[in-house]
């Protein structure tokens, strides 16, 4: 789903859902990052510190446990000024198994996103994790939401309003509901559905179970009053806290949407992939279909086709009838939308989907010296990509790999932008700005990226390409 961002002066332990899905049963089961926030007011911690040891005795607990039954954790460890409080909850449809692996992306992602931050957040499609140094116990956090929205209107919004919020309000009651159990513990988490005119709506809303019923209540009432805020007459809508937060935005079956999407998918399927890169859009709100692809500069034509093929079919299987969606594979990224061509701008360069991968495994030796040399060469890369020399298919390659000796290593590395992205100034301004978080994310690390829908690059030390194509650096 293509989203809006803006803050909300509200986060309680909850969650609230407005989702367009062919069931509430059958809830969007993707995984993807949605926003995160290093609360810098508590602080740094030092490596080895007591507060350290603490944090990662409580994390590694957490992440040890095979299945959660309930879907949420409040855990404290330690003794002032070295207390860490920890707590994650899982959406009411993502618990037992599906709850683990949401639990160990998300303590990766704030390990690498706030780094020995004593306080941060992140949320994920199906789960938030929240560290702090501070407790929270029945307490509603009215200072870290944020919400999205899908950009795209309704028809009637006044009418859309009133009914979805009366929808909203109506699950708020039974998620608080003291009656509500599952056993003897609040499930504080409903789900439900409405016919608006023609449209369906599907919804859910959930609480953190470290709140009562009456505060669960009290936050949920607290972010719907920011409905006209967040989603006045959209198609799609969420307000997440680390206390409560909703979302919508799916397309009918055999609706002009679907027709439109599935035409788009079979013509760019009969292309020829020569240039390895492809977008399309047609179509006016609220039919709009744009789809775009990149492959891997050493992975055009018959192996890109391969790659935009499981792609198509790895959204339809992991986002079911959403208009948004992007997917990504080692050799190709796929995205759709529902954005216009009027107000799709491919020339633009997208920093809100960039996500990082890194090899567990540090290297030996100078990790200053190691960090720094392989920076230069994504660097050197960056250079090469961007030049009026550097041409492919009548084109802007965009794109570039080479390697060089560190040390006693070889670091293989590529560096590449979505060839759409046609002025070269803008590729250079979107590789150098991925680079600078290669602190963050790749720190002495043996392997790496960031990747996105604009730029991406990668290093390892094995040659990972499928050509030998490169550049020997120093």
């Amino acid at each position: 789903m293509s989203s809006v961002f803006g803050s909300v002066p509200i986060l309680a332990m909850v969650v609230i859902q407005l989702l367009l899905i062919r069931s509430v049963s059958s809830l969007n089961l993707t995984n993807a990052y949605l926003h995160h926030k290093c609360i810098n007011t508590e602080g740094k911690y030092k490596q080895g510190s007591d507060f350290e040891k603490n944090l990662n005795l409580v994390l590694s607990t957490i992440t040890s446990i095979g299945n959660f039954r309930d879907g949420f954790r409040y855990t404290e460890e330690g003794e002032d000024p070295n207390n860490v409080f920890v707590m994650f909850q899982c959406r009411g449809d993502s618990y037992w198994s599906k709850c683990p692996p949401c639990i160990s992306t998300a303590v990766s992602g704030l390990r690498r996103r706030c780094p020995r931050n004593k306080g941060a957040i992140i949320w994920y499609d199906q789960c938030l994790l929240k560290i702090s140094s501070v407790g929270s116990f029945n307490k509603i956090d009215y200072e870290n939401d944020f919400y999205v929205s899908n950009p795209n209107n309704m028809s009637d919004r006044e009418l859309f309003n009133k009914e979805t919020s009366a929808l909203l309000e109506k699950l708020a009651y039974k998620a608080s509901d003291r009656n509500n159990l599952d056993g003897k513990q609040l499930v504080l988490y409903a789900a439900g559905e409405k016919r608006i005119g023609t449209n369906k709506v599907y919804a859910m809303v959930q609480c953190t179970k470290n709140l009562i019923f009456t505060k669960c209540l009290e936050c949920l009432e607290g972010i719907l009053r920011k409905f006209p805020e967040c989603c006045d007459g959209k198609r799609g809508g969420r307000v997440l806290g680390t206390s409560c937060n909703f979302s919508e935005g799916k397309y009918k079956p055999g609706s002009k949407y679907e027709y439109i999407l599935n035409d788009h998918i079979r013509f760019l399927a009969a292309q020829n992939f020569r240039s390895g890169s492809m977008h399309m859009t047609s179509g006016l709100k609220p039919n709009a279909v744009t789809i775009l692809y990149q492959c891997r500069g050493d992975s055009y034509k018959s192996k890109c086709r391969a790659c935009y093929a499981a792609g198509i079919s790895g959204l339809r299987r992991r986002c079911p009838r959403n208009k948004g969606g992007i997917i990504w594979f080692d050799q190709c990224f796929v995205e759709i939308t529902s954005v216009s061509a009027i107000d799709f701008n491919i020339s633009k360069i997208n920093y809100e989907n960039n996500f990082s991968l890194h090899n567990p495994n540090k290297v030996s030796g100078d990790i200053k010296s190691f960090n720094k040399e392989t920076v230069a060469l994504l660097e050197e890369l960056t250079l090469k990509a961007n030049s009026k020399d550097n041409m492919d298919d009548g084109k802007m390659a965009l794109y570039a790999s080479g390697e060089k000796r560190v040390g006693t290593k070889k670091v293989y590395a590529m560096v590449q932008c979505m060839r759409d992205l046609v002025r070269p100034k803008m590729c250079k301004e979107c590789l150098e700005s991925i680079i600078k978080e290669f602190p963050k994310c790749c720190d002495g690390k043996q392997g790496g990226r960031i990747l996105g829908t604009s730029c991406d690059f990668r290093y390892e030390l094995y040659p990972f390409l499928r050509t030998s194509d490169s550049t020997t650096v120093g």
